[in-house]
């Protein structure tokens, strides 16, 4: 992967002559002695952006018959240090005479190369070069403007992100169906833009799709996989080269940020939510959100580094985060359920298109197999279109803030307006997965309906409190009352153009057992007003009559339907 500018080491450095595949040092009329058998030079300065340090990338070309040249990557240190340096190119196929020779050699051909420009040192999956170039862990893509010679590739470990077979073949396979299936298209769209947070200025965040078992949820998690790495299902990952790019809710927090670190800006799919416990889950949704770990101490007393990440988690559950969480006691509050969205999807399936194959059960077995062995070329496909494409990417980018306003609820505020800011990425992914060649050319329609009804789910669920009392209100319109709580009269609600309060027995006797998730949720939606904090009930005719006060335009965003 990293190979040197020059094929060949310089013939000369100060007295150092390069000949006959042998360093030698030139002693004047006293002849030559000879360094090392094999070649080696410092081919160019590493610089490393995360630690602001400088390293040497040393070229090796081998005297031992069988061994391949190849490059090293050196602390400044270990070279002027002979026996490490020495060490080090021995069990690479040279045979060292003179130690402090050869480390005086490769400091000479160190400075030598001083005023060329670094590489920049790329160790894990990310956008490089200003976005012109990306890694994926295995592989670099750039602009034919970047040189390959710019980076020293050194990754940290096998990389999520892998392909096998082509993108005509992932196309007439797995692209089509996904493309006629609304909630399989949208959880892809989600997973593309997860590569866009940074540009899009979104942080990481958590998407349930819950609904009823045999739904398809993981299949569709399979076929947002294959976009960048093998789509197998996780329940079968272990049988096969290259990893499963699903993996299991069963992990502890640790292990979740490692993977998230590792991942990022890749997406990370999750299948089963409800295989951790609800205490795990409650964590994880600030956690996985935060785009960082928590602070942790060596052994030294000093901070240990943080995992940090820019992700888009997609999980599957058969019920929602905010009843695994109260599962446990717990409350789910407002900011959580900004970052950890559920999408029911019982109510309008998965898999409802079969293209070619007639039933559920067929295109069911054709995608699980198909994602296990087309993968990962649409991916590929899509960060090279952008690496090629800035200024027409930057403009797609640009429409995010008008898909938004089109998605945008007409009853969503600021908290929640953060989730439709999210999804109107997903829809720009989804166009630029269209001009890189990914989806067909007619697919912008489907992209945005796809999107829109997520939306439309999310927020049935998300707003279902304000729903309730909107419903419940305009029931009994009759009896609403405009203006401040009145002890003469009896109403259901007095209703304000700023506030509309419900006494406290009246909205305990008409949402019964609902009523304290009815207010916490509208806590969480920022319409219930507190009096102060801590304190829900609002007390009005000098502490005389106590009641809840939410805000009147959550209610109605149209306008108050009585005269006010």
């Amino acid at each position: 992967m990293n190979k040197p500018s020059n094929t060949a080491a310089p013939s000369t450095v100060d007295k150092y002559i390069v000949q006959n595949g042998s360093v030698q040092f030139d002693r004047g009329d006293a002849g030559f002695t000879v360094v090392m058998h094999g070649e080696a030079y410092v081919e160019r300065f590493v610089f490393d952006p995360a630690t602001n340090t400088t390293s040497c990338a040393v070229a090796i070309t081998p005297f031992v018959e069988g061994v391949l040249p190849c490059m090293v990557r050196v602390d400044n240190g270990t070279l002027g240090t002979p026996k490490a340096i020495s060490e080090i190119l021995s069990a690479r196929g040279t045979i060292i005479y003179k130690p402090k020779l050869l480390s005086d050699y490769l400091m000479a051909t160190a400075a030598a190369v001083a005023k060329l420009s670094t590489r920049e040192l790329v160790t894990n999956t990310r956008w490089i070069a200003d976005h012109q170039a990306f890694f994926t862990g295995r592989k670099l893509i750039a602009s034919d403007d970047n040189d390959p010679d710019d980076f020293w590739i050194d990754p940290s470990g096998a990389g999520a992100m892998c392909s096998r077979g082509t993108l005509d073949e992932w196309r007439a396979k797995i692209g089509v169906l996904i493309v006629e299936n609304p909630i399989i298209l949208a959880m892809t769209c989600i997973a593309i833009a997860s590569i866009f947070l940074d540009r899009l200025g979104l942080s990481s965040s958590m998407f349930n799709f819950c609904g009823q078992k045999g739904l398809g949820k993981t299949l569709a998690e399979q076929c947002a996989a294959s976009i960048f790495g093998n789509g197998v299902d996780p329940a079968q990952g272990a049988q096969v080269e290259d990893p499963a790019f699903i993996a299991r809710f069963n992990g502890t927090l640790n292990g979740f940020e490692a993977l998230l670190g590792k991942q990022s800006p890749l997406p990370t799919l999750l299948d089963e939510l409800t295989e951790s416990s609800a205490a795990i889950v409650h964590q994880a949704c600030y956690m996985m959100a935060s785009g960082e770990g928590k602070h942790r101490m060596k052994s030294t007393g000093e901070a240990a580094d943080r995992e940090r990440w820019q992700s888009n988690v997609i999980v599957s559950a058969e019920v929602t985060i905010a009843d695994t969480i109260a599962a446990s006691g717990r409350k789910m509050h407002g900011g959580q359920a900004d970052r950890a969205i559920d999408i029911p999807i019982t109510d309008v399936g998965v898999l409802n298109n079969y293209g070619e194959f007639g039933s559920f059960n067929a295109a069911t077995s054709h995608l699980k197999r198909a994602c296990s062995e087309q993968y990962g070329t649409a991916g590929e496909a899509i960060i090279q279109y952008c690496c090629d494409n800035p200024e027409e990417l930057n403009e797609l980018l640009a429409m995010a803030p008008d898909i938004e306003n089109v998605l945008l609820p007409a009853d969503c505020e600021s908290g929640e307006r953060r989730v439709v800011k999210r999804l109107a990425g997903a829809v720009v992914a989804g166009r630029i997965a269209v001009m890189a060649g990914v989806f067909d050319e007619n697919a912008d329609e489907k992209i945005n309906a796809a999107l829109k009804m997520v939306t439309e789910l999310w927020w049935s669920t998300r707003a279902s409190s304000l729903a309730r009392i909107r419903q419940f209100l305009t029931d009994r319109i009759d009896e609403l009352h405009p203006g401040r709580p009145d002890l003469n009269c009896e109403a259901v609600a007095f209703v304000d153009n700023d506030i509309t309060v419900i006494s406290v027995d009246v909205l305990n006797r008409e949402l019964g057992d609902d009523a304290t998730r009815i207010l916490d949720e509208l806590a969480g939606l920022g319409a219930l007003k507190t009096e102060q904090p801590g304190r829900r009930v609002h007390r009005f005719c000098n502490n005389r009559f106590r009641g809840y006060a939410i805000v009147t335009k959550r209610i109605w965003p149209d306008g108050v339907p009585i005269a006010a």
